[in-house]
């Protein structure tokens, strides 16, 4: 009787491995002739939709209607950005490299961040800033803001 139950068990493991090699090469065919899966969307899932579903009145894009006039749309310029190389109005020095900062411009600036330090704020003596200012005023005309910690 013990072999019996041997026999059954050595069937059953080798039809379970047939059947995973089988599934196994299905799969791969498949991929073969469809190409991999697209991943995953990463990020907020909860503005993921699937490409058949139709979007919602906060998810549709806004489209802007032609004029009536028998001119064409003028094209959009891209927003303009600020460079970080060079001063926009003259309004900041470059920093020696070593964290001290001038006298006439202690506010350090870091582009990277695009958060300003003014003296007194924690972190402001170990922060090596990109930019110099001499106001907090000329940082936040430049496009900085005041960090928080």
């Amino acid at each position: 009787m013990l072999w019996l139950l041997r026999k059954v068990v050595r069937l059953l493991f080798r039809s379970a491995a047939i059947a995973v090699l089988v599934w196994v090469l299905r799969e791969l065919i498949r991929r073969w002739v469809d190409g991999p899966e697209q991943p995953a969307v990463s990020g907020n899932w909860e503005s993921w939709a699937p490409a058949d579903a139709t979007p919602t009145p906060q998810q549709a894009p806004a489209i802007a209607k032609a004029p009536t006039s028998g001119k064409a749309p003028a094209a959009k310029s891209p927003p303009l950005r600020r460079s970080p190389q060079g001063p926009s109005n003259g309004s900041w020095v470059k920093p020696d490299g070593s964290g001290q900062v001038p006298t006439s411009h202690p506010v350090k600036a870091k582009v990277s961040s695009r958060v300003y330090r003014v003296p007194g704020m924690p972190g402001y003596e170990r922060s090596v800033p990109d930019r110099c200012y001499a106001s907090p005023e000329a940082a936040e005309a430049d496009g900085f803001t005041r960090a928080t910690r």
